[in-house]
């Protein structure tokens, strides 16, 4: 019995080294028969040759087609858990989170903080093509397409567009978009009922409206050497005021009743001083 035992030990020894170099642990798991104990520690290097499959719901017999690593569960994580101890060395623990392990929650691909239960990073499932692209030469980003041509690229087929929200988590809440399309671009104030206080109308011509560094402003032109320079017609459909409106001694022209009207303020009120035809 004794004598059995060693043999069958002994051929068993060897059918472990046609398919493993102990030295290693070089596995094929393409013909190796063996199977492994649960819960056993390999302390040296590990080479697999083949597809490895992970997770309780791996059956024997999986079609791995070009996957090297198939993950098979119904909830998928991997935890990356830093054990640093020595003063000054990062410890930060992060984890690869896929999809809710909630009912009729999302679907996704998530980097989470685990360290300070955060998720700076979400995939939602169906997600366009293209949604986020870092082209390789340049480094340009792309938003909606695959080839970006400046460092930040958005298309969409209706009115592309950037969103300012203030959440109000410190200040009042407000919202701006920035967008544009084939009517105008605009600035959008989203919190106030979607008004446009800023809109350019395409092929405005050159030189429309330019601010310079000393703070002059043209209208026309890029040469202005005043506070404010007009170049071409200006209509003034109100007041034209010279000084604030509401100081004595300032002056206002206006066009009353088909005459031109210059008045000035005196004693809280505005004065008739010239009318012309």
């Amino acid at each position: 019995m004794k004598k059995t035992i060693l043999i069958i030990s002994i051929l068993f020894f060897f059918s472990i080294c046609l398919f493993s170099q102990i030295d290693g642990e070089l596995i094929d798991t393409t013909e190796s028969m063996m199977s492994i104990e649960p819960n056993q520690t390999i302390n040296d290097d590990l080479y697999l040759i083949g597809s490895l499959g992970l997770g309780d719901g791996m059956i024997e017999g999986y079609s791995f087609g070009y996957n090297t690593i198939a993950m098979v569960e119904n909830n998928l994580r991997i935890l990356f858990e830093d054990n640093s101890t020595q003063v000054g060395f990062p410890t930060n623990d992060w984890q690869i989170e896929i999809n809710s392990s909630l009912s009729g929650a999302d679907s996704y691909f998530r980097i989470n903080d685990i360290t300070n239960v955060k998720s700076p990073f979400t995939i939602q499932a169906n997600s366009p093509s293209d949604a986020l692209v870092v082209e390789t030469s340049t480094g340009d980003i792309g938003l909606g397409t695959s080839t970006p041509s400046t460092e930040l690229h958005i298309k969409d087929g209706d009115s592309p567009a950037i969103r300012l929200e203030q959440s109000g988590s410190i200040w009042t809440p407000q919202t701006w978009d920035i967008a544009g399309n084939e009517t105008n671009f605009f600035v959008r104030d989203v919190t106030y009922s979607s008004k446009l206080p800023f809109r350019i109308q395409p092929n405005t011509p050159n030189n429309t409206l330019t601010l310079k560094n000393s703070g002059n402003v043209g209208i026309g032109t890029w040469e202005q050497e005043h506070t404010l320079e007009v170049v071409g017609d200006m209509q003034v459909n109100s007041y034209f005021y010279f000084g604030d409106e509401s100081t004595d001694g300032n002056w206002r022209v206006s066009v009353v009743s088909g005459k031109l009207t210059f008045e000035k303020r005196e004693g809280g009120v505005w004065v008739t001083k010239i009318e012309m035809e």
